[in-house]
């Protein structure tokens, strides 16, 4: 079933955005912690030790480039994912192919293109989130060395640039990530889809059935008269 364009994309935005806030904090503590930052332990006191230090600000480091990264990211790819679904799915003889498949592509298309769109907030959230770095002597063996950069995202985003260039915001760390996001939304939307499929044809199923066996009872009682 087509849908407004416009409805899906707030759709997507706005359902993203609430939960990258949610886990925000969590977000922090895996970053710090995949950039080797062992020095408070595990990922509950790396939750505490971030907080006794700087408070809830310091679990909300980097929110904006988050929630810019993410809300958009997720409004794009659903507004993408349906169109191409929607062009593949109007491709004569398509039908015969299996629709996992095709929904599978159409996810992996959608999902790089969000994925290019919005990798200079995902540039500048991580560089803000290992500002930390620059200052903290207790680091695991193997970190990455001191990363430096303004204290607010688009002073970050400045010195990002001035040190790297503008294409350092579209291209640093963009492969990885895109095979990982595209991957990943397209392998969740077709399991959403088969799953959801396989739930709606069981409840028809059963629902057909009770219908039968209402028929059947009815013609029972009747009989009986």
């Amino acid at each position: 079933e087509k849908q407004n364009s416009s409805r899906v994309f707030l759709t997507g935005f706005g359902s993203r955005g609430v939960a990258a806030l949610a886990v925000m904090p969590l977000t922090v503590v895996k970053t710090r912690i995949e950039a080797g930052d062992r020095s408070f332990g595990g990922t509950y006191k790396t939750l505490l030790g971030i907080y006794e230090h700087n408070s809830v600000k310091g679990l909300y480091r980097g929110v904006l480039p988050t929630v810019l990264r993410d809300a958009p990211a997720s409004g794009v790819y659903l507004l993408l994912y349906s169109k191409f679904l929607d062009a593949a799915l109007a491709v004569p003889g398509i039908d015969q192919a299996p629709r996992a498949v095709v929904n599978f592509v159409s996810g992996i298309a959608a999902g790089a293109v969000a994925t290019v769109v919005t990798n200079p907030p995902d540039v500048v959230r991580t560089r803000m989130q290992l500002q930390f770095l620059a200052v903290r002597p207790t680091m695991s063996k193997g970190a990455v060395g001191g990363v430096k950069g303004g204290g607010n995202a688009l002073e970050v985003a400045a010195d990002i640039i001035k040190r790297n260039g503008v294409w350092a915001l579209f291209t640093r760390g963009l492969a990885p990530r895109v095979i990982k996001k595209s991957m990943q939304a397209a392998l969740t939307w077709t399991v959403y889809h088969e799953v959801s499929g396989f739930i709606t044809k069981r409840s028809q199923i059963s629902a057909v059935q009770v219908a039968l066996d209402e028929k059947k009872m009815l013609a029972k009682q009747t009989s009986g008269l």
